[in-house]
């Protein structure tokens, strides 16, 4: 049990660390959020949850016929502790200039991503974001075939919902901070958060590179 939980607090805080960098879902959120208000961020996370998904329980289904092979445990795990590499170094290099209120601005104003509601556009950010894709493929994967084997398909629906919960939980609070016009999330504030994430992923990283190597040495 106490493999589990710590796995899920891992799956939630690898979300939350790729949840907090600036791409198309959070541009629709903020989009959203002056029409919606606090709604737009769980709305576009429902828009995004049916395109992620979709595409993890594709992943368990496949994961199910390899789960028993040391193989998978070493390929999955290096592929998923080198990107969460790449992304905290990526982080890390990202916080020295992040700004969220100049994300803010430049996204005040776009037709593109207003002219549907936030739901489709959660599910159309997230279907046509590659990154999504690779990442699932390497990072989830991961995940999810940690929890395969310590929990079959209980663990891996409990890693799955630790991961959308950080999505949940970081555009909930962008929508909302937007909606009661208060910098909730200063820059001071977001910088932190990036370093403290970088650095943990770091760790993380690691810990699946050391995992996946496991079997070989």
């Amino acid at each position: 049990m106490y493999a589990l939980l710590t796995l899920m607090a891992t799956s939630f805080l690898i979300g939350f660390s790729g949840a907090c960098t600036p791409g198309p879902l959070l541009f629709s959120v903020i989009v959203h959020s002056g029409r919606e208000g606090f709604r737009a961020g769980p709305l576009n996370v429902v828009g995004h949850f049916i395109v992620e998904g979709s595409l993890a329980a594709a992943l368990v289904a496949g994961l199910a016929a390899v789960i028993r092979e040391e193989v998978a445990k070493t390929v999955i795990g290096l592929a998923g502790g080198l990107l969460l590499l790449f992304m905290a170094v990526d982080m890390l290099r990202y916080a020295r200039k992040a700004s969220l209120s100049k994300v803010r601005e430049g996204q005040a104003a776009s037709p593109a991503l207003e002219r549907w509601g936030p739901i489709t556009m959660g599910a159309i950010t997230s279907a046509s974001n590659p990154f999504l894709f690779l990442w699932w493929l390497s990072v989830g994967n991961s995940l999810l075939f940690m929890g395969l084997r310590l929990a079959g398909l209980v663990g891996a629906a409990l890693v799955y919902m630790a991961h959308i919960s950080s999505d949940l939980a970081w555009y909930s609070l962008v929508s909302y901070s937007i909606d009661k016009g208060r910098r909730i999330i200063t820059d001071k504030v977001y910088k932190v958060i990036l370093v403290v994430c970088g650095v943990l992923l770091v760790y993380i990283a690691l810990q699946f590179v050391y995992a996946g190597l496991s079997p070989l040495l």
